[in-house]
């Protein structure tokens, strides 16, 4: 990078500033010159940064995370506490596994690795856990049923 300045002094002809590309440039404002070789390194750090920040981004965003799996054993463990304890034994399985997609879609999660996580295990521990907590059956029920079969609803 290179700064032009005009020349000062008593010189009674003009100073004719001329940028790398043969234009003329007016005397009175202070101008950046770039060099072709600076200007092409500086687009290709920028576009290798844009490039990786956007591979960073999607990467995160591509697969079924721990988290997100452990939501959806959480949900399967809600639709089979409610078939085996509550009393809705014809819930058909086929609209529950609609359901429990139509959940990770509402969510944008990416079902890829789906099978990577061992989800009979996972889902049996959310059963143990929602089985093991002290509030009356009934009472348990009512609310499961509340709150998750309105999502049957939209996947019938």
């Amino acid at each position: 990078m290179s700064i032009v300045l005009p020349l000062t002094g008593r010189s009674s002809r003009r100073h004719n500033l001329i940028d790398n590309n043969g234009r003329r440039l007016a005397r009175s404002v202070l101008t950046f010159i770039f060099f072709k070789p600076l200007v092409e390194a500086m687009k290709t750090f920028f576009r290798t940064v844009l490039f990786g920040s956007l591979m960073a981004v999607c990467a995160n965003s591509y697969a079924l995370s721990e988290s997100e799996a452990e939501d959806m054993a959480d949900l399967t463990a809600v639709f089979v506490f409610l078939k085996n304890d509550c009393g809705y034994q014809n819930l058909p399985n086929g609209q529950i596994r609609r359901a429990l997609v139509f959940f990770a879609q509402q969510n944008q999660w990416d079902l890829s690795n789906y099978d990577t996580f061992d989800m009979k295990a996972l889902g049996e521990d959310s059963y143990r856990d929602l089985s093991g907590i002290g509030i009356p059956v009934a009472k348990k029920c009512k609310a499961l049923a509340r709150d998750s079969l309105s999502l049957l609803a939209y996947v019938k």
